[in-house]
């Protein structure tokens, strides 16, 4: 091998590494990167959960666009509304809509209903209680969830799935942050909850 070459290689690299230890530690973060592109504009930073007038409604963390689909999820169709304020034929084709993980056997239908007991810990717990009976934290604010094993039955999977996916009542939305996948299990949850089969 060339000497030349050997030690020209060997000073590029010295000066690399000097060169990037002294970026990590002699940067001074008070002042903005070298901009490329100088027409980006910039907003104040929030945090996802905070307020903010630049927004609509004040709040950082916004929907999706009406109609995105995440990559993977079911097609849905029903009103974006309540399921409380859901009238006359729309009413009845959410209520006819099934639950894909139903008619499973009985051995996948059980691992998808645990899958959806996990799910129902971290999204429905805190406000439902553990077994769904109520007694959660929100009771103390004065936010009454309803008591799911007494009050599931009297609603098809469909209407369930609507009401975890657009709310009823005080009961908010959880369609933007739990896949749909996932909402149709929490039902097989619940329907063990009520005492049947999930």
């Amino acid at each position: 091998m060339n000497l030349k070459l050997t030690v020209l290689s060997a000073i590029c690299a010295g000066l690399a590494c000097a060169w990037g230890i002294a970026a990590l530690f002699a940067r001074d973060t008070s002042v903005r990167n070298r901009e490329i592109f100088t027409e980006m504009a910039y907003a104040p930073a929030v945090e996802a959960q905070a307020r903010t007038d630049l927004l609509p409604n004040g709040l950082t963390q916004q929907s999706p666009p009406e109609g995105t689909l995440y990559v993977g999820q079911f097609h849905y169709s029903a009103p974006a509304k309540p399921w409380d304020q859901l009238l006359g034929n729309d009413l009845e084709a959410v209520k006819n809509h099934a639950n894909p993980y139903g008619g499973l056997a009985a051995d996948l239908r059980a691992k998808a209903q645990a899958q959806g007991a996990t799910v129902f810990v971290n999204q429905c717990q805190s406000c439902h209680g553990v077994d769904g009976g109520g007694g959660a934290p929100v009771a103390l604010f004065g936010i009454g969830a309803t008591n799911l094993p007494a009050n599931v039955n009297k609603y098809s999977d469909g209407d369930l799935f609507h009401i975890i996916t657009y709310g009823i009542k005080t009961m908010p939305a959880h369609g933007d942050h739990v896949k749909a996948e996932d909402r149709w299990k929490i039902v097989l949850h619940l329907r063990k909850l009520a005492g049947g089969k999930p």
